[in-house]
């Protein structure tokens, strides 16, 4: 541990020493035992050294002594100790006055202790700890070169950090936990489960925890009630991409053990871009199986089987597409990429570990999965989505997402028909304003009308009802199918139409009238109401 002015006046002679000054400053570490007869040597000196003199420069020069005290604060100076007798009788009264004021403890040493005695002792301690900080520093090279060399990952840098710390330690990247290690307990001990809230923390990332700089710790108290926690943020390319976190729930580290940390830290930074490399490679093959899947190219299924077999990909059983949708105020640049970037991300760290593994395409406004189903995955996989929208939108607030949840089938050619199903399901969530995510098998009656959308008679069918308003629409840009819509859902309320279509009740009563007349039926009748909101509804499958 470092050696400080109060320590040292317990060791040897300088327990006779005196304290005449500074004494509010007697914490300051050591790190040299120095002699000075000269003024000059104070151009040598870097700062932490204990410096001894007996004054022979100081007699008769009440300028010198001022400008030495100032100039040894300057450089840093731990402490500055004389020995009376030989030059001074007593230490000068302006001398203590001066180093009062700078704050630099000035010590009285017995005039019969040789400097000898009073240096050997404290450098004998300033090996030792120089032996131990040597010690403490190659004890975590190793411990982290032995992670590196057996590949064990995050979980294996958090396992031999907290072997190295004998603390929890925990490394977080966008409020997922991607490793924790705890160390070996005794007496039946039980750690607190701080996991689960510490990843609450870090999914908002507070202004005190954004604020750190890049692979250098900071001691932070998260929460009154916990024990304080040294926070290395982790960086790549001059990114935070996550926070290596250690919480003192057994004791606090010392400065050594921090700068450890650091190194840790670093480690952290190349398994991130490890980790990073894989998955772009491991997200590039598997955007292009999943293309053609969506697409049905599904000429040899045995080789597909094969190809995301060898991605960790199992695709047999039950599958289901789902799709997240994004849009957003903010058109800066990159901020698309950052989105969709948070998404995979999330969605990988959420279904990594899932039975069958996850396919995932970033196209467009759109993040594509496909997902094997297990038992109670469709249960589980609304949930999750919830949790990935929410977590998005709070750490992008202008973002807007959606979701579509397709229905899960046996079989690579039904891959395409779930996708379908997605892309109908995140049509309805964008209509509904959904914050949660729309599930194609909650759909009621638009899953019959989606299974016969493609027939020639259902074409045939909206084109006779809606077909004819779309084409007066587009010739004298007006708003008649909007209207319509507008009108059968409010039940041919007109003033309740009006507000929803931000227009005036005389306007809809024009265009009502218009509609009656395009398509020859009377709004007033059921029947006709009824006709026209089964085209409009067959209308919206077409995408």
């Amino acid at each position: 541990m470092p050696l400080t002015v109060s320590q040292a006046l317990q060791i040897g002679p300088l327990r006779r020493a005196r304290v005449v000054a500074g004494v509010h400053n007697l914490e300051r570490e050591i790190t040299f035992v120095n002699i000075m007869e000269v003024p000059e040597v104070t151009r040598w000196m870097k700062g932490g050294e204990l410096l001894l003199t007996a004054g022979f420069a100081l007699k008769d020069n009440p300028e010198l002594r001022k400008r030495i005290i100032y100039d040894l604060v300057g450089k840093g100076v731990t402490a500055f100790a004389i020995k009376p007798g030989q030059y001074l009788q007593d230490i000068p009264a302006d001398m203590i006055e001066h180093a009062n004021q700078a704050g630099l403890p000035l010590l009285e040493l017995p005039p019969d202790v040789p400097y000898m005695d009073i240096m050997l002792p404290i450098f004998e301690l300033l090996m030792n700890e120089q032996l131990y900080r040597r010690q403490r520093s190659q004890e975590i090279h190793d411990l982290l070169i032995n992670v590196i060399l057996g590949g064990s990952g995050l979980p294996g840098i958090c396992k031999a950090l907290a072997q190295f710390t004998t603390n929890p330690v925990f490394i977080f990247c966008c409020g997922t936990c991607l490793g924790a290690g705890y160390p070996p307990l005794t007496n039946g001990q039980i750690l607190p489960a701080w996991g689960d809230t510490l990843a609450n923390i870090f999914r908002e990332i507070p202004e005190e925890i954004r604020s750190l700089s890049p692979h250098r710790a900071a001691r932070l108290r998260l929460n009154p009630e916990w024990p304080a926690c040294v926070i290395v943020p982790v960086a790549t390319q001059e990114t935070i991409d996550g926070y290596l976190v250690i919480s003192e729930s057994n004791r606090p580290l010392n400065d050594i053990e921090i700068r450890g940390l650091e190194t840790g830290a670093a480690i952290v930074a190349l398994e991130f871009t490890k980790q990073r490399a894989v998955a772009e490679t491991e997200i590039r093959l598997g955007s292009e199986l999943l293309d053609e899947l969506l697409q049905g190219k599904i000429d040899h299924p045995e080789n597909i089987i094969k190809r995301a077999a060898h991605l960790g990909i199992n695709l047999t059983g039950q599958l289901a597409v789902f799709i997240i949708g994004f849009a957003s105020d903010n058109q800066a640049a990159g901020y698309h990429v950052d989105v969709h970037s948070e998404i995979i991300h999330l969605l990988r760290a959420h279904f990594g570990q899932h039975p069958g593994g996850i396919l995932l395409q970033s196209k467009g406004v759109q993040v594509i999965g496909l997902l094997r189903y297990c038992s109670g995955t469709g249960k589980e996989v609304p949930g999750i989505l919830q949790e990935i929208l929410a977590t998005t939108t709070s750490r992008y607030l202008k973002a807007r997402l959606r979701a579509g949840i397709g229905r899960a089938y046996e079989g690579l050619p039904q891959i395409k028909t779930s996708y379908e199903e997605a892309r109908l399901a995140l049509k309805v969530a964008w209509q509904a304003d959904s914050l949660g995510p729309v599930s194609f098998a909650e759909l009621g009656p638009l899953r019959i009308l989606f299974s016969v959308k493609d027939l020639p008679q259902a074409k045939d069918f909206c084109r006779e009802y809606i077909g004819r308003l779309r084409d007066y629409d587009s010739q004298n840009k007006t708003d008649l199918v909007a209207t319509l819509i507008g009108y059968l859902n409010n039940d041919g309320n007109l003033r309740k139409t009006a507000q929803a279509l931000f227009v005036h009740k005389n306007s809809v009563i024009y265009r009502v009238k218009k509609i009656e007349e395009i398509t020859g039926l009377n709004l007033s009748s059921a029947e006709a109401r009824f006709l026209l909101m089964l085209a409009a509804k067959l209308s919206q499958l077409t995408f």
